[in-house]
């Protein structure tokens, strides 16, 4: 992760539910980024896809729904791992279950109370946070050892000449 700064993109085509998803967090210390549609969002995710800790998605959008930035999003190596948090109005009990069985991280129904935005946002990205932590170390471990195996492999050709040399 090359930007330390908690970066939350939040996709919605009103413009209205935007600016309450943005005054909701105006004072949360999160980066906010928004996207007017599916398509922008998308765009936005695959150009930078290291660069978000989460994602707030409404569903019913036009020309890409939230559900296909859903999809995308879990077929994509490093997207895959970023919660997404559906904010919608769409609230019956199979529109939450269709969105959680497809990788949903938390669902959100419209209106939502600002505490519990907060809530769940925070909990998604400490998740992100704690993954992105794990996955730091497993690259340093992975590095110590392909060192250490390198210096093995050294010693060895220089065991390998020392006996050479031993039996000259």
């Amino acid at each position: 992760m090359t930007d330390s700064l908690i970066t939350v993109l939040l996709v919605d085509d009103n413009a209205a539910n935007l600016e309450i998803l943005q005054d909701n967090l105006a004072d949360s210390g999160y980066a906010l980024v928004s996207a007017c549609d599916g398509v922008e969002a998308l765009e936005k995710l695959t150009c930078e896809p290291h660069r978000y800790h989460a994602v707030l998605l409404d569903l019913m959008m036009p020309r890409m729904t939230g559900m296909e930035v859903l999809q995308h999003m879990k077929a994509h190596p490093v997207l895959m791992h970023v919660p997404v948090i559906i904010q919608t109005a769409a609230a019956s009990p199979t529109d939450v279950t269709e969105g959680l069985a497809a990788g949903a991280h938390y669902y959100l129904t419209k209106p939502f109370e600002k505490a519990d935005l907060l809530a769940i946002l925070t909990t998604a990205i400490r998740d992100r946070t704690a993954y992105l932590s794990v996955q730091e170390e497993l690259e340093s471990t992975a590095g110590t050892l392909q060192r250490s195996e390198e210096h093995t492999s050294e010693l060895q050709s220089l065991r390998h000449l020392v006996c050479r040399l031993l039996l000259e």
